[in-house]
């Protein structure tokens, strides 16, 4: 690595699965950055299309990009791999479907001089590279996360509620940090990887610096891997893992364990919510921290003032516990239900 603060070197990172469509057009707003002294390390992930064809034509031109293929494996393990690889004093992250503007790295590597890592604003764009008529706005300000207790708050105030961007390619972070630290992606988790890598990331870092400039291009693709659908069960363990990989981490501090409950509330929430109460139980024997995710329906049991949702969290704890006056009582219920034509108690959604 390379010590003048004018000669830094990037490495930017991209994950490339079956975007032929779109990796030249990213790896071109990359090399015609206005900051040049920058590795490029793509790594292109099984894909099924000519992603590979198009990288190779690339790295012919410049000798700054380096490009890899790998069995499918997602894009934890796919950044991952490209981490050990990496040369560069500074890491940044690129979705092969994505561009940078033009002025990102020199941008970016201006911001982190006196701060550990930097999040930028980015914008929503179409397919065609067209603006999207809603953008995000983030906070703009630096952040002292120095201690266990101003990084819990960072991430309850700041990180969890979107001040700050959940996503890894709108930031620069600092490769001796993530080395260091063995701060690496959840292999197993497809749901959060990007927020649980910052939050991991911010355990370990002095300071943050949120900047106002729009640097990244986020394009909206119906087929992306962030909005095709899945099965409520697999998408319940996502989340359960992306819970276990944070827990180990709060393990790591004193006095973490409500900062690590209310965390836990949060995701588990976004998991279960728009699902029924049957589907719910179904899955209760994937969680490892079943008690914790049961001790959260007891607590929702208890604040909510909306009848139907007591009715279904007696559902999930009845079942839970095999409460047999409970299941009585719903079953009673149920009857009063068919008889009205209206809907089971299991068969309602949580919301």
């Amino acid at each position: 690595m390379q010590n003048s603060t004018e000669q830094k070197l990037v490495t930017i990172i991209i994950p490339a699965y079956n975007v032929g469509n779109f990796i030249e057009e990213c790896i071109q707003s990359i090399i015609n950055q206005t900051y040049q002294n920058i590795e490029v390390i793509a790594v292109d992930d099984g894909s099924t299309d000519n992603t590979y064809d198009v990288l190779a034509k690339m790295a012919a031109l410049d000798s700054r990009i380096k490009i890899f293929t790998k069995p499918n494996s997602g894009v934890s393990d796919t950044r991952n791999f490209a981490i050990e690889k990496a040369a560069g004093d500074y890491i940044q992250f690129v979705d092969g479907d994505d561009t940078l503007v033009q002025t990102a790295v020199e941008t970016l590597v201006n911001a982190i001089s006196d701060y550990d890592f930097v999040n930028c604003m980015y914008n929503r764009i179409d397919e065609a590279g067209n603006l999207d008529k809603e953008q995000y706005s983030f906070c703009c300000k630096t952040i002292d996360i120095g201690s266990f207790e101003a990084t819990a708050v960072f991430i309850k105030n700041e990180l969890m509620p979107y001040h700050v961007g959940f996503e890894v390619w709108n930031k620069l972070f600092k490769t001796d940090i993530i080395k260091s630290n063995n701060i690496l992606f959840n292999r197993d988790c497809h749901i959060g990887e990007d927020l649980a890598f910052n939050m991991n990331y911010s355990f370990y870092a002095k300071n943050i610096n949120c900047i106002e400039d729009r640097l990244y291009n986020y394009r909206l693709r119906s087929s992306s891997a962030m909005t095709t659908a899945d099965s409520f069960s697999k998408n319940f363990s996502e989340h359960v893992a992306l819970a276990d990989g944070l827990k180990r981490e709060y393990n790591r501090w004193p006095d973490a364990k409500e900062d690590f409950g209310w965390l836990f509330s949060i995701i588990m929430k976004h998991a279960y919510e728009g699902h029924t109460a049957k589907e719910i139980v179904s899955v209760l024997p994937e969680i490892k921290d079943c008690a914790l995710f049961i001790k959260e329906i007891e607590k929702s049991a208890s604040e909510t003032t909306d009848r139907t949702m007591k009715r279904i969290y007696k559902y999930i704890l009845s079942q839970y516990n095999n409460d047999y006056l409970a299941k009585l009582y719903l079953a009673l219920f149920n009857l009063y239900c068919r008889l009205r034509g209206r809907q089971l108690i299991q068969n309602r959604k949580i919301y």
